[in-house]
């Protein structure tokens, strides 16, 4: 990353330049609007450093005015945070860059009306590959016409109390955005870092990733129970319940507000004369000090016949893991967060039918696992707008050594049924 005083200096040279009409070693922009453009001013975002976001590419930025997502385009980082513009006369709005040995990869030009600090975007283009060591060397673009009606698209705004702007362009023959945004402030929200619940997206509203909360929410017209997740608000941070699409059981919203609430769920789904599948686990130990490892090369399948699901069934939407105590999209084997399992659906002709498949991620388990530990997979049946929770135990079976594992082997998982009935009580509502 460069130096905030190499990119202060960049500016800084540039406005020196045009405050004497010219320097000898610069490389002239300019940038021409065409006849019917109503454009007063044109502002430069230059790009310099590739945004990163823990240690990798920004993928994306979610703009002002936008759908409050990220949209995927290439983000730089502007070479200053302060305002480069020019007034165009005659057609044309001129900028003069001092002349040093490295390249730009991206300039964005912005044409805005008669207020210089408006956010109506005019007109826009953009200039790849600046060579500042080119020594009395001009590059011109044309400002590309931006309306409801083009192809092209362009976006600036800025942030609240200040003239700090970041903005996109995207030419009607690309398919990804680029992006010049304020280094530190990349969605030019001001928001401050410990607030912020999405730094790559202006003012950010977000629910949690997965299900971690059940409340009330309204599906056909009714309140039903359904799993949730906390928001997060950019500047006032995280809280309450969002309702998510995955219906329970009404009798579960018991444990709405709870104190723990996954284990009163677990506590509610734990009766032993629900119907539940049964899932022997191999684990070998190489010593009697070393920890068990699961066998390598097994998976744990289970299929689902029609007595239970009378449809085929889409992919599990989630899992509640008893291990942790928490919703997501594997079950935790042991104490180590690394050792999963993960459950995919595989797709059979027989569409009365549904086949799981359970693999291990995760190379050895770094303590014993208890000899039976109930989880929950949430199973939407495809066709009749309903949902199944399907209790899983998961049973450890000690093999030995490893010479006495099974190899690479699919194991059956049996699917246990409580009494006549039983299965209606643990029915969801729609998906």
């Amino acid at each position: 990353m460069r130096d905030l005083a190499t990119r202060a200096r960049i500016a800084s040279v540039v406005l020196a330049c045009l405050v004497v009409a010219g320097c000898d070693d610069s490389v002239a922009i300019e940038i021409r609007e065409p006849a019917d453009s109503e454009a007063t001013w044109v502002e430069l975002f230059i790009g310099v450093d590739r945004c990163k976001e823990d240690g990798h590419a920004c993928e994306g930025i979610g703009a002002k005015g936008r759908n409050g997502s990220r949209e995927p385009g290439t983000v730089y980082y502007r070479d200053d945070n302060r305002p480069f513009r020019s007034k165009v006369s005659g057609g044309v709005a001129e900028f003069l860059i001092a002349a040093e040995d490295r390249e730009l990869p991206t300039i964005i030009a912005i044409g805005v009306s008669e207020d210089p600090a408006s956010e109506l975007v005019l007109g826009a283009t953009q200039l790849s590959g600046v060579n500042l060591g080119a020594g009395a060397a001009r590059y011109v673009g044309t400002l590309e016409r931006i309306d409801d009606n083009t192809a092209n698209d362009a976006l600036l705004w800025r942030r609240p109390s200040d003239d700090v702007g970041c903005a996109g362009f995207r030419a009607s023959n690309a398919q990804l955005t680029t992006f010049v945004v304020a280094e530190g402030d990349p969605d030019c929200d001001e928001v401050a870092d410990e607030l912020e619940c999405d730094p790559l997206v202006w003012k950010a509203e977000t629910a949690s990733p997965g299900a971690t909360c059940i409340t009330h929410g309204r599906a056909g017209g009714d309140q039903v129970c359904v799993f949730g997740a906390p928001t997060c608000i950019d500047g006032e941070g995280t809280s309450g319940c969002t309702p998510g699409p995955a219906c329970l059981p009404e009798r579960l919203c018991q444990c709405e507000g709870a104190a723990d609430e996954p284990a009163c769920l677990l506590a509610a789904l734990a009766l032993p004369n629900l119907t539940h599948l049964r899932c022997p686990f191999p684990l070998y130990q190489d010593t009697m000090d070393a920890d068990w490892t699961p066998c390598p090369g097994v998976q744990l399948e289970a299929q689902l016949d029609s007595a239970l699901l009378q449809r085929a069934c889409a992919q599990p939407d989630f899992l509640l893991d008893a291990a942790t105590g928490m919703y997501g999209e594997t079950i935790q084997i042991d104490s180590d967060p690394t050792h999963k399992l993960t459950v995919k659906l595989a797709p059979l002709a027989d569409t009365t039918k549904c086949r799981l498949l359970f693999s291990v991620v995760g190379s050895a388990a770094s303590a014993l696992p208890p000899p039976q530990r109930r989880s929950v997979l949430r199973l939407p049946v495809i066709g009749n707008g309903r949902a199944i929770l399907l209790p899983i135990d998961l049973v450890a079976e000690h093999v030995g050594d490893l010479a006495a594992c099974p190899g690479d082997i699919t194991q059956p998982c049996t699917l246990e049924f409580g009494p006549i009935g039983t299965t209606e009580t643990i029915e969801a509502c729609g998906n």
